[in-house]
């Protein structure tokens, strides 16, 4: 009776884990461990185990059957071939869809970037495992893990706020604005930002930008020319960095040496932008 319950008919055996192992390998172990091996093999794809490799038992592997049961290796095929979509530009939900109907895994966490071209919500690329973009037809296997870079549309239009206005707003979408200098500029206000400095060719949320704040127009005062002679007026003029337009009834000659100037236009009591040009008028 020993026998019949151990070693005979009536015995009992563990299946032992064949994982890994050839389809041939695991047949000899498994009929070595009194079990029936069933003809053919079930087929699987699989990304972790390697073709012709067994996958999996069924019965699993350390479920108790009684001697000369039948077995089912389960074999792998290798990766099961697919290629990558195309969903640059394409709504996250909806790109995380088309992925999935074509194998992939995609990852819940997903990295952000500031791009200009690429709507916000909108992939801006698919990347494998190691953070390499995979290119839209590429082949790959179904199961491959992938990860989403989603557009956060532009870096906000911040010219022509006031400093803490531009600061508010690249807060809103995460940014941190720092005004990293001052310069004069004839459109925009004193205080208000006239741009960025140097932005760098990737942005996400968390950087740092450096503002170029405004001092407003570059103004010069208009130097005293009233009571000069033409020339005299055009030379000072120009040494305050001034265009000068002259306008007189005598012809330039010589002359213009003894012409005095009877009035300036802008005002010669205020200021007036660099480089712009004073007009002077002198009659006889």
């Amino acid at each position: 009776a020993g026998w019949w319950f151990s070693a005979g008919p009536g015995g009992t055996v563990t299946v032992t884990d064949v994982a890994g192992l050839s389809e041939a390998e695991a047949r000899t172990v498994l009929t070595e461990g009194g079990l029936v091996v069933l003809e053919p093999a079930t087929l699987e794809f699989s990304l972790e185990v390697e073709a012709g490799l067994v996958i999996r038992t069924d019965p699993a592997a350390g479920t108790p059957l009684p001697r000369d049961a039948e077995i089912t290796l389960v074999v792998s095929q290798g990766a099961e071939p697919t290629t990558v979509p195309d969903v640059r530009g394409v709504p996250e939900a909806d790109a995380r869809a088309a992925l999935a109907e074509a194998g992939f895994v995609v990852a819940e966490e997903r990295a952000e970037q500031f791009d200009g071209d690429i709507a916000d919500g909108s992939v801006l690329v698919v990347r494998d495992a190691e953070g390499a973009p995979l290119d839209a037809g590429a082949a790959s296997f179904r199961g491959t893990p992938v990860s989403l870079l989603v557009s956060v549309g532009a870096i906000p239009e911040v010219r022509g706020l006031p400093i803490a206005d531009a600061e508010a707003e690249l807060a809103r979408r995460g940014l941190t604005g720092v005004v990293e200098s001052t310069v004069f500029d004839n459109d925009i206000p004193d205080g208000a930002i006239i741009g960025y400095g140097a932005v760098p060719e990737v942005v996400v949320p968390g950087d740092t930008l450096g503002l170029i704040a405004s001092r407003g127009p570059d103004l010069v005062e208009i130097p005293d020319v009233i009571g000069l002679s033409i020339n005299e007026a055009i030379e000072a003029l120009r040494a305050a960095e001034f265009k000068v337009s002259v306008e007189t009834n005598v012809p330039e000659s010589f002359l213009w040496n003894f012409t005095e100037v009877q009035d300036v236009s802008p005002s010669q009591d205020g200021s007036a932008i660099r480089n712009s040009t004073i007009t002077i008028e002198a009659f006889v």
